[in-house]
């Protein structure tokens, strides 16, 4: 018998089709992680990589080894962590101020930027339709696309989509330029001709 606690309305993630409660996020025991979060040992951290002395324009002998070390942790990891990596940390909590009030809106007013069969791109929330387990989530898919972000945010805010519009296009610059910085330094890593590295970043920047 579920507890008061599980019988909870979530609010948020209901939809004017579907009314959902606490009790139906709750996974079966079977499904619960078999590893426990802190179950690893000091040598298998995910690595760490700073990126201050390549905005500084320092490439010399520690680039080559930063450039082997990203390529290392993609094959074994798939990701890594970055810190010096030069977006603004006010840029950073803008956006992430913006998306909380964003996520506070009433529920039928976010579904304005819902993904479609025809464009699977923009705000969703847990559906059951998904499956028989639940994710307690909200997500906002785009494309790195300035219009696509600026066509978003007036769907859902209308007239006030400013300083979202704005705080979203201003992060998306940002990891644009990451992004570049990244892929550079993980084709120089995988020994890739200088020409590919930049005809590629010219289609992107071009789109």
């Amino acid at each position: 018998m579920a507890s008061r606690a599980e019988e909870e309305s979530v609010d948020a993630l209901s939809s004017l089709e579907q009314k959902l409660h606490v009790k139906d996020f709750i996974w079966c025991e079977k499904e619960w992680p078999s590893l426990s979060y802190d179950e690893f040992e000091d040598g298998e951290d995910i690595p760490g990589i700073s990126l201050q002395e390549v905005l500084e324009s320092k490439k010399g002998d520690n680039y080559e080894k930063l450039c082997q070390l990203m390529v290392a942790a993609s094959a074994r990891w798939g990701f890594f962590k970055l810190v010096n990596h030069g977006v603004p940390s006010e840029t950073t909590e803008n956006f992430k101020r913006r998306l909380h009030e964003f996520f506070d809106l009433p529920m039928e007013q976010k579904l304005k930027g819902a993904r479609s069969a025809s464009l699977p791109l923009g705000y969703s929330a847990t559906n059951p339709d998904y499956g028989e387990n639940l994710p307690w989530a909200e997500i906002i898919q785009l494309l790195q696309s300035p219009q696509q972000a600026l066509s978003f945010a007036k769907n859902v805010l209308g007239d006030q989509h400013q300083p979202f519009s704005d705080a979203m296009m201003e992060y998306m610059d940002a990891l644009d330029k990451l992004g570049m910085i990244i892929f550079e330094m993980l084709a120089h890593g995988l020994g890739m001709d200088k020409w590919k590295i930049e005809e590629c970043g010219s289609q992107s920047s071009s789109k």
